[in-house]
């Protein structure tokens, strides 16, 4: 579990990048067909979920 949050966090974090370098250089491009918003948001839920786990771990082990 904790790998596939990992990946989607570089993922979506990689896709937000893209998409806000784009947005700036092409106003209205990305904004017509994904809302930003969505993507920030599974970001910001995928790093939670891996500090969770990652606590998780360290109380496991005591």
């Amino acid at each position: 579990m904790r790998i596939i949050a990992k990946e989607l966090f570089y993922v979506s974090g990689l896709a937000f990048l893209i998409y806000f370098v784009m947005e700036i250089f092409w106003p209205g491009i990305v904004l017509s067909y994904v809302n930003i918003n969505w993507v920030l948001i599974l970001w910001l839920i995928t790093a939670i979920l891996i500090i969770l786990l990652k606590s998780n771990k360290k109380n496991g082990n005591k």
